[in-house]
């Protein structure tokens, strides 16, 4: 009798940890990450800004059956050297990079600000990135 107590109570305890360790990962997971902590990827191509004063790096990312093919896109700021995640696109195998101006490029659709520090993040995302953009300069 004692026995079967024991084995209930174990048995509590370790679905309770697993509940409570599932439900911190999707919290922290759905509210708190970061793009800068992203996996690196499979070199793909680079570009370079009108002016010279960015490259973009695109990579291929193989996340596993969760996430499957994502693209990650980083700029490079030729002038200090510093590395920043810029995009991050799940369920994409390709990447297709314009440049608008000297620091609005076009990635699959997604329009990134880079002067202004914005970035495209899908899980931020739902839709086409909107930034005002004049086609005509």
């Amino acid at each position: 009798m004692m026995k079967n107590k024991t084995f209930r109570l174990l048995i509590t305890i370790l679905t309770a940890a697993v509940v409570l360790f599932n439900t911190t990962y999707f919290i922290i997971d759905s509210f708190f990450y970061n793009i800068n902590s992203l996996p690196t990827g499979e070199f793909l191509f680079s570009s370079m800004s009108p002016t010279g004063e960015y490259t973009l790096k695109m990579y291929s990312v193989y996340g596993g059956k969760t996430l499957g093919n994502a693209i990650r896109g980083e700029v490079v700021f030729i002038e200090t050297g510093k590395i920043k995640n810029v995009y991050w696109q799940a369920d994409e195998k390709t990447a297709m990079v314009s440049w608008f101006s000297d620091a609005i490029v076009t990635i699959n659709n997604n329009n990134v600000d880079i002067a202004n520090n914005n970035n495209y993040d899908w899980r931020d995302n739902f839709g086409p990135s909107e930034l005002p953009i004049n086609k005509n300069s």
